[in-house]
């Protein structure tokens, strides 16, 4: 982070759906001439968002097996419609390097997309900057000696307000889905909102968020072999 607190967030990732010019170009490259019916209302098919997953296999097995398979179990819908050249749909990765600096590179991100609908790369990083900062600021001893009674003040509220950030949690990960089911429209966390998503009946929770799974690898850090972290 820099003299202000702030940190800057590395992208490592793309997203593959058709926000990605490249997956887009990628697509109609692979299935010329299908331009009308390919990608239909920013999805695969007009049904998949994402333009790469593991599973899924009713966009790449080809047309026969899959009409086999509608018709042994008598269940329609199996073939999506205008499936001419299949597979649509790859498993395949998409590898980018980052070499590592040893002073700027703290930690990293990883996490499904449930969580990025919430929050952008650069809020979630100072999210667990912040939460670093506070962990830091609570294992350092407040020594008063030699100074006044303002800058004792001054210093005790800095203090409140960095260990104010940490919130409830104990753990980076928990942290983030916290702070992302928290959030409001207006950007201001909200405990009570936590509890209504994770409320939500099982039939209508997915309505409202996605599945949420984070995992937060700490470099070079003081605080890396902690437990909590």
């Amino acid at each position: 982070s820099d003299e202000r607190g702030v940190w800057n967030a590395t992208t490592l990732t793309r997203d593959h759906n058709t926000e990605n010019q490249h997956e887009v170009d990628r697509l109609h490259n692979d299935h010329p001439n299908e331009e009308g019916s390919l990608l239909r209302n920013n999805r695969l098919l007009g049904q998949l968002a994402p333009l790469r997953a593991f599973g899924d296999v009713k966009y790449k097995w080809d047309k026969d097996i899959l009409m086999h398979i509608q018709q042994s179990l008598n269940i329609q819908g199996i073939v999506p419609a205008n499936y001419h050249t299949p597979p649509y749909l790859t498993a395949t990765p998409e590898v980018i390097t980052h070499r590592l600096d040893r002073v700027k590179d703290r930690f990293l991100i990883i996490a499904s997309d449930g969580l990025w609908e919430f929050l952008n790369a650069q809020r979630a990083v100072q999210l667990v900057g912040d939460f670093l900062e506070a962990i830091r600021v609570g294992d350092t001893e407040f020594n008063p000696q030699g100074r006044t009674l303002g800058e004792i003040n001054n210093q005790l509220m800095g203090r409140i307000n960095v260990l104010n950030r940490r919130g409830e949690e104990n753990n980076a990960s928990t942290h983030l889905i916290r702070q992302a089911l928290g959030q409001s429209e207006d950007g201001v966390y909200r405990a009570a909102r936590v509890s209504e998503l994770l409320g939500l009946p099982t039939d209508l929770v997915r309505w409202s968020r996605d599945d949420i799974t984070v995992s937060v690898i700490f470099f070079n850090t003081l605080h890396s072999s902690r437990d909590n972290l």
